[in-house]
């Protein structure tokens, strides 16, 4: 579907990372975890020219579309034109695609393993989960550098309270002095801390290439069968 949306307002989510929400389009229909892609007219644009496409971090249950991204310093001239949106600007849009979603079977344990920007579809399809009440128990584990990277994590806390199905845990390299959590980059024995039956869930893992391809390594070396893997690779980010 092509169509336009006008932009409404952006907030940010931690120091680098922000939200952008948009108007939802009539007949937009789309699936927890799918994506669409953006058109942002601007001078000068880069090789990769006006267009760039992105998780919807908004769950069909909410009444806007929302993407999430990370700027770094400098950033694109894309990231620049988006970060410098005027409310009410019409945007062209066209979407939505991706098949890194929910399974059918609602009440197939899930496992989702994130790092950084890497969380947008998770907290498309565990919004979603939360909202209409599907009996599918989701264990989140989100890895970050600082506490102060993590997106997000005022949602992902009152969804773990309200929801009996979800449950969240972090881990970061670095921790401040108030840091309870877990600390240091993702491993097989936290994984196995939080999923006591490996067996049963479906693990997916989304982020950068580099992360993805260290999880699936470390999920190959615990044995997970291939058939339990979905992953959905971010390009753009180190």
């Amino acid at each position: 579907m092509e169509t336009t949306t006008k932009f409404l307002e952006k907030r940010n989510e931690t120091h680098d990372s922000i939200s952008f929400i948009f108007a939802k389009p009539a007949g937009f229909d789309y699936i927890a975890g799918q994506y669409a892609f953006f058109t942002v007219d601007h001078e000068s644009p880069d090789a990769r020219g006006n267009r760039r496409h992105f998780t919807l971090s908004s769950s069909p249950t909410e009444t806007h579309l929302m993407i999430t991204t990370k700027f770094s310093n400098p950033c694109s001239s894309y990231k620049q034109a988006l970060r410098n949106l005027s409310p009410d600007t019409e945007v062209p849009i066209r979407g939505p695609e991706g098949d890194f979603t929910l399974p059918e079977d609602s009440a197939q344990p899930l496992v989702f393993l994130g790092g950084g920007i890497g969380i947008t579809p998770f907290r498309s399809m565990i919004k979603f989960a939360t909202d209409t009440h599907l009996p599918t128990p989701i264990t989140l584990i989100y890895a970050n550098k600082t506490p102060a990277d993590i997106v997000y994590r005022t949602e992902f806390d009152q969804w773990a309270e309200t929801n009996p199905n979800f449950q969240v845990h972090y881990t970061v390299d670095t921790p401040d002095e108030s840091w309870t959590g877990d600390i240091g980059h993702l491993t097989s024995d936290m994984i196995k801390k939080y999923v006591p039956d490996l067996s049963k869930p479906l693990f997916y893992i989304c982020g950068p290439l580099g992360m993805l391809t260290a999880y699936e390594k470390i999920l190959e070396e615990m044995e997970i069968d291939e058939d339990q893997i979905r992953t959905e690779s971010f390009s753009g980010y180190s």
